[in-house]
């Protein structure tokens, strides 16, 4: 009949969903509107099977937080061939060319084609190339006796070419990558100021015998690097536009710099080799524990899980720590650790929405009404 064949179609492009038009098709025959005969009905061993693709409607938790990349196997395969030949290219004749392939590569695969998987491998290419000759420079200039000018100067490569790059191709990444090399080009530039002005000589020396000022430069531009991601979070509560995206990339750099900034700035009297090293303590792992906590409810409520994942390692080791200072025989129990982590990633994944609901339903409407909504 037209009307069961107007509902079906419109559950094919999306208007409404299979089980809307199955209702639909219901309602109207329970009201003598539409009579359903046997062919009408779906047949077959699996009849669910009829329904159309992509007729389930979108997993509210899948797309809060979802940067578009991959839309078909043929943007997997063209990014294969991408990497296998940029990559054979840069072992036989070296980087320069390299980078020159990946802009023409850009030009076509981007700007005529506009395949966002192979657009953000480009750019990784790009930025992992553009670092590449920097280090080339970099060692030629360290043989020099230059340790931190010359360093300092061709650090600014990556930032500098990525404005070009940005301009051209328009990549979300791009913006993130530049915004981010841009940072942390200026926390080296700090830094080396002050190694200049500290007489070390260098400029590991200059801020080993200096934790405390380091800690809190580092802690300065993490959050730098997490105001420019709010920034385009900001502007897109509802994650509809290509900010959504570029912020996405910038939390993914904002949350381990954070991390570790607070690391350094906290801990910053026994330093990071105190943690990291063979001899940390309960004070050590519980701050660790109080930093995490406090950045996966961050996470929680600006509905980023970036926050969650880049303390995952430091959440294994400070539980291993805790253990090891209450006598616990971690001998016989290695496996404690990995199952308490994964527990506690269950928890957060599946109740996701649920914890955004309690915790920033309660906070004011300044803060709540520039976060993502919340999902009922």
């Amino acid at each position: 009949m037209p009307l069961i064949k107007a509902l079906e179609d419109a559950a094919a492009q999306n208007i409404i969903s299979a089980d809307q038009s199955s209702k639909l098709q219901q309602f109207l025959s329970q009201r003598g509107l539409l009579k359903l005969d046997a062919d009408d009905r779906p047949a077959g061993a699996w009849p669910d099977l009829s329904a159309p693709v992509n007729a389930e409607p979108p997993n509210a938790n899948e797309a809060s937080e979802a940067p578009r990349l991959i839309r078909g196997f043929h943007d997997i395969l063209i990014t294969i061939g991408v990497i296998a030949a940029v990559g054979g290219l840069w072992s036989l004749i070296g980087v320069a060319p390299s980078i020159v392939t990946i802009w023409l590569l850009a030009e076509f695969l981007v700007i005529r084609q506009r395949l966002a998987f192979p657009a953000f491998v480009l750019t990784v290419l790009f930025v992992a190339a553009i670092a590449a000759a920097s280090s080339e420079w970099i060692g030629f200039a360290e043989q020099e006796g230059d340790e931190i000018i010359g360093p300092l100067l061709l650090f600014f490569a990556v930032p500098l070419m990525l404005v070009p790059f940005y301009w051209r191709f328009r990549i979300p990444v791009a913006l993130a990558a530049l915004i981010l090399s841009a940072i942390l080009w200026a926390l080296y530039f700090v830094l080396a100021i002050i190694a200049a002005a500290s007489g070390e000589g260098s400029l590991t020396g200059s801020l080993a015998a200096m934790p405390q000022i380091t800690g809190a430069i580092a802690m300065a531009f993490a959050l730098l690097m997490f105001a420019a991601a709010m920034y385009f979070d900001m502007r897109d509560p509802r994650r509809q536009t290509r900010r959504s995206d570029v912020a996405f990339w910038l939390h993914l750099g904002a949350a381990p710099a954070l991390l570790y900034a607070a690391f350094a700035f906290f801990l910053f009297d026994s330093g990071l080799e105190a943690w990291w090293g063979d001899n940390p303590g309960f004070r050590e792992a519980a701050t660790a524990l109080s930093i995490i906590s406090v950045l996966m409810v961050i996470g929680i409520i600006i509905d980023r899980r970036a926050f969650v994942t880049s303390g995952l390692i430091s959440l294994g080791a400070a539980i291993v720590i805790i253990a090891r200072e209450a006598n616990i025989d971690m001998s016989e129990l290695a496996a404690l650790p990995v199952f308490l982590v994964g527990l506690i990633v269950l928890t957060l994944g599946t109740g996701w929405q649920f914890l955004r609901r309690v915790i920033v339903a309660n906070l004011p409407d300044s803060i709540r009404l520039k976060v993502p909504p919340l999902i009922s």
